[in-house]
């Protein structure tokens, strides 16, 4: 049964994702001996080096092999261990597909691949070590459950339900520090959300660990009066895969005062139907702004904003992303060419130690939003630096 206790402020939890992700398993290793860990030379980066200490026999570390990380993981699997294989979120979604797939996928194995520093979050580690693509990839593969842990109390909840739980998985984790959204007590059950009130004048949008910031937008533009309707990405809240993350679902539904859109269907009657007047994707990550660039549908973010661009809908984009004025910046550039895009002012917010790094200034979203409802671009648009 679903039970989610908001946090009364969404501050940075006491501990790391790493550290909760490590004592979990422990946890589980102890009353479960088919439990083992592997990991691609990261044990000390994923602080796994307690439950190495704890349980050598039951911890291989593959070294910079991931592919052969997931060949050895399905191999124990076959044997009835419960694996639980780690590395970087782009090294085990793209380097090793292919022994996801075959070994794992279409073997019906039992392998539980997890995928840390998603997204932005890999900071200072750049973009090679930055997935922005990994939910899309592993969504494609047949039998695949994906998950996205919101915060450490969504993460304790969800370890003990994937191990018991017969089949691959991808979990998609952030390593270190998150903002706590639920307090303790709170239980996640797959596929099911909460539906709390009505809204109906903007949709908002936002993804797994973005949420906390999307929240801190929904409430200034409900502070001023707007009706919202919350739209969450796959990765944030697809009830049929990422039930987990119903407790993002549930602040957002209760700020908005609508039921999440989180499916293609549910959104791609907005702009015909004129169920909203403008779409605001904040944050914008940059595995966002590559799909509109490119003009990809494939999302409920994706098709919510071509949906309402049919219509001649303004899109209103609050760019979060540390590669902006990387691989980013052509994707920002190709957008600003298109009708009906309009940008929240934004610049770098680190730019000494992040210095490709870009982020909205997201105090100034009800203004953006009001200039794009009349048709014209808030300036000015690069405001540096932005904290």
């Amino acid at each position: 049964m679903d039970k989610v206790i908001l946090a009364k402020e969404n501050g940075t939890d006491v501990s790391d994702m790493r550290t909760a992700y490590c004592d979990t398993l422990l946890e589980l290793a102890e009353k479960d001996e088919r439990i083992v860990a592997l990991d691609a030379d990261l044990m000390g980066a994923m602080g796994m080096k307690p439950f190495a200490k704890r349980f050598p026999a039951r911890t291989v570390d593959c070294g910079i092999q991931e592919a052969n990380m997931i060949g050895v993981a399905c191999g124990l699997a076959v044997w009835g261990k419960i694996p639980f294989a780690h590395t970087f979120g782009p090294f085990c979604t793209r380097r090793a597909c292919d022994q996801i797939f075959m070994s794992g996928a279409y073997n019906k194995a039992n392998v539980k691949v997890v995928g840390s520093d998603p997204g932005i979050t890999a900071a200072y580690n750049g973009g090679t070590h930055m997935p922005f693509e990994d939910m899309g990839i592993m969504r494609g593969i047949p039998t695949m459950t994906v998950v996205e842990p919101t915060d450490i109390v969504m993460l304790k909840d969800l370890l003990p339900q994937i191990a018991d739980t017969y089949g691959m998985f991808y979990m998609r984790l952030v390593r270190k520090e998150v903002r706590k959204v639920y307090d303790e007590g709170s239980h996640f059950t797959i596929g099911k959300a909460a539906h709390l009130r009505d809204g109906s004048d903007v949709t908002i949008i936002a993804s797994g660990y973005c949420v906390a910031e999307a929240l801190d937008a929904a409430r200034a533009l409900r502070g001023q009066g707007w009706e919202l309707l919350p739209v969450m990405s796959f990765a944030a809240g697809q009830d049929t895969r990422f039930g987990r993350a119903s407790g993002w679902r549930h602040q957002l539904e209760g700020l908005t005062g609508r039921p999440v859109l989180d499916t293609l269907q549910a959104v791609e009657p907005l702009g015909p139907r004129h169920l909203a007047d403008a779409l605001v994707i904040a944050p914008c990550t940059g595995a966002t702004l590559a799909r509109l660039a490119e003009g990809l549908s494939d999302t409920p973010v994706t098709l919510a904003a071509k949906s309402l661009l049919r219509v001649g809908c303004p899109v209103v984009i609050a760019v979060s992303t540390n590669d902006g004025l990387g691989a980013s910046g052509e994707n920002i550039a190709r957008l600003y060419q298109r009708k009906h895009y309009y940008f929240v002012p934004y610049g770098q917010d680190d730019p000494n130690t992040k210095p490709q790094s870009l982020k909205a200034r997201f105090e100034l979203l009800p203004q953006t939003l009001e200039a794009a409802l009349e048709g014209r671009q808030l300036q000015p648009v690069l405001q540096c630096p932005c904290g």
